[in-house]
């Protein structure tokens, strides 16, 4: 019989199992590499599978709030990185998904009167 396994370790094995579930493994597929990594039986894995299930559930329970809080401040961060890499084109485009996530591009344009033709110059520092 097997020494049991510390908390860290169990974390450890959930956490892998999230990961395997995510990439789409099967049961079978899971039960045959738990058993090969760690020599455990069908029903501890089928503990860490219920685990890690619970886990995935947890994490995809976010909020919209809390979803829209991330894609922001992803493409932001997105965003910085391309200006800093002096990727214009990137910037641009990561400009249109901001927009489009704040609905700007669903604005009546006319609320805001008429667009002048003065230029706007933007100067990329290193």
């Amino acid at each position: 019989m097997a020494a049991k396994s510390d908390k860290a370790e169990i974390i450890r094995r959930v956490s892998k199992i999230v990961e395997l579930l995510l990439d789409g493994f099967s049961r079978a597929d899971i039960l045959q590499n738990a058993a090969k990594m760690w020599g455990v039986a069908e029903r501890t894995t089928d503990t860490y599978i219920a685990s890690a299930n619970e886990r995935i559930k947890k994490q995809a329970e976010k909020t919209e709030e809390e979803i829209f809080s991330l894609v922001r401040l992803r493409l932001e961060n997105l965003f910085k990185k391309a200006i800093v890499a002096n990727d214009r084109h990137l910037a641009r485009l990561l400009l249109r998904d901001m927009a489009k996530l704040y609905a700007l591009d669903k604005l009546d344009r006319a609320k805001f009167g008429p667009i002048d033709s003065t230029t706007i110059k933007v100067e990329f520092v290193n």
